[in-house]
């Protein structure tokens, strides 16, 4: 990936190894700058009949509903399916300010290559993370319906 990462999150899904945002590390006179993004990539493996394989950068199809850039968050991918989840984080905005810590949940169809926001059970408003916004939390799917997210409130 490059520049280099840190803070991003990487999951396996559908097949891919992607790995989501965090700060985008450069080296300018002596000194690290970061920028925090949301960009999305997919490490190819190593095949004998091809020569390319490395890390690719995935463009989203349809409707852009990238997740916002963002750092401390959780990602989670469904074991058989094609579906990654990013959930909450910090998004430091503008340096000083203190930032925002985000509620969101957003979801990646490996299949489609397209970004969604899932709608509640009641299918009324986009999901948001239960307890309200949240950082430094962890996620794991526990079956292919079921996501656990433990954060420093439990």
């Amino acid at each position: 990936i490059d520049p280099p990462r840190s803070g991003a999150q990487t999951v396996s899904c559908g097949g891919k190894i992607l790995t989501f945002a965090g700060y985008a590390e450069e080296v300018v006179d002596d000194a690290v700058e970061r920028d925090v993004v949301n960009d999305l990539w997919e490490f190819v493996p190593y095949q004998k009949d091809t020569a390319s394989w490395g890390w690719k950068q995935v463009i989203a199809a349809g409707e852009d509903n990238t997740p916002g850039p963002r750092l401390a968050f959780a990602m989670a991918a469904m074991p058989s399916a094609s579906n990654a989840f990013v959930i909450g984080g910090w998004d430091p905005m503008v340096p000083g300010t203190g930032g925002k810590i985000l509620d969101d949940v957003s979801m990646f169809d490996v299949q489609t290559m397209q970004w969604s926001q899932p709608k509640s059970t009641d299918d009324s408003s986009s999901t948001t993370v239960p307890g309200g916004p949240t950082s430094r939390h962890v996620a794991v799917a526990l079956s292919e319906d079921v996501i656990c997210v433990h954060n420093h409130r439990c």
